[in-house]
């Protein structure tokens, strides 16, 4: 019942999207997270798979990605 943050399973599902072969590449992370109010509290190391789960539709981010809030795996 442990916690993660949103950009750490953004990563999580990047990287598993990954072993299935699919292409997770974003063009412009940050034109893409540009778009949410609190991109900038996005660490650097998830930008790239925040960018790419939001632009895919596995994260419904509303107006705000709030990366760094908690989730349950």
């Amino acid at each position: 019942e442990g916690t993660i943050t949103r950009q750490e399973a953004a990563v999580m599902v990047v990287r598993a999207a990954r072993v299935l072969g699919l292409d997770t590449g974003v063009d412009n992370a940050d034109a893409i997270l540009s778009l949410y109010a609190d991109s900038d509290k996005t660490a650097s190391w998830a930008k790239d798979a925040m960018a790419y789960c939001c632009q895919s539709g596995i994260l419904d981010a509303g107006s705000e990605l709030c990366p760094t809030t908690a989730i349950l795996r």
